[in-house]
């Protein structure tokens, strides 16, 4: 059965994130979208620029240095460790000259790629965040690193799952557009995954620009949830009209509920992260309806989602 699985991905939806919560590692040739990170790239963006800064132990502008490289989404990227000249450190101190992992590096068997590692070029400048004191300094999209303005460039993107693109582009300083609309159900299997971008990765843009994804969705199994053992608690649910996608998300995920809705397409979306570009215009239940995790059988359980219908244009002042 899936449903274990299934119910993490709801719950790591938007939980409470750590900077170990961004760690999923998966194989150079890894699995299908539903298994890798999906849920860490929706959770990391809950985090505030505030919050990152809090986290790390440091925090430092620094220009990339040659050095070893891994094929990573059809483009060269440092593999770990990588080398950084610092330009200045914005938290803590360190020396002129420092190592970091990136999102990729040599393991048993061939590469092994972080999914929400960075994916460095040579050249670029970044503003890397690590909650470690030693080096090579771990950092990640979640932890707050990212590239910095007048760097230019389309980050890598081909084979990663929606969500997890929407954040890269997002840290790149880079608005996205995608045309292909997707449904996602309690299972959470079903997130497209890029197979291109137009401009293509590594090409120089202006911050602030579209980047136009092109997704597929993969072939989605047919999800059979766990039997829940015990009672199941009720919920009245609220009034999530009007407000952000990640609203009923964030509700949803502290009761350990499910939820789907239809994703439609999206325009220059430049809010914090995906789901955060969609305003909920209904639902069922109803506000003020009560809501549970499914309905029970012998031996069988039926979730019972909070369906949610979204446009893809932020709520007004966001």
């Amino acid at each position: 059965m899936r449903a274990a699985a299934g119910l993490w991905l709801v719950a790591a939806l938007l939980g409470s994130v750590s900077l170990a919560a961004c760690g999923a590692v998966a194989g150079a040739g890894g699995s299908p979208a539903s298994t890798r990170t999906q849920a860490v790239a929706a959770s990391c963006a809950a985090l505030t620029p505030a919050q990152q800064f809090k986290a790390a132990h440091v925090v430092f502008d620094g220009t990339m240095l040659s050095g070893p490289t891994a094929l990573v989404g059809g483009q060269r990227a440092l593999s770990s460790p990588a080398r950084v000249r610092v330009i200045g450190y914005l938290k803590g101190h360190g020396p002129a000259v420092v190592r970091i992992d990136t999102g990729s590096a040599a393991g048993a068997g061939g590469i092994v790629i972080s999914e929400d590692g960075i994916e460095p070029v040579a050249g670029q400048h970044w503003r890397i965040y690590s909650d470690t004191s030693r080096q090579p300094f771990t950092t990640s999209i979640c932890a707050g690193s990212r590239l910095l303005r007048g760097s230019g460039a389309v980050p890598i993107t081909r084979g990663e799952d929606l969500p997890h693109a929407y954040l890269k582009l997002h840290a790149a300083g880079l608005s996205v557009t995608f045309t292909l609309p997707f449904s996602l159900d309690w299972s959470y299997e079903c997130v497209p995954l890029v197979v291109g971008s137009m401009p293509r990765a590594g090409a120089d843009v202006r911050r602030g620009s579209a980047v136009s994804l092109h997704v597929r969705i993969p072939g989605c199994g047919a999800a059979s949830p766990a039997v829940p053992v015990g009672r199941l608690p009720s919920y009245r649910v609220p009034d999530f009209i009007g407000k952000p996608l990640t609203a009923a998300i964030a509700w949803i995920q502290h009761r350990n509920l499910y939820w789907a809705a239809t994703i439609p397409p999206l325009h220059a979306g430049n809010a914090a992260s995906l789901f955060a570009n969609y305003t909920i215009t209904r639902q069922r239940p109803r506000p003020g309806g009560a809501m549970k995790l499914g309905t029970e059988g012998h031996d069988s359980f039926q979730p019972t989602p909070l369906s949610l219908t979204v446009n893809g244009r932020p709520p007004a002042g966001r």
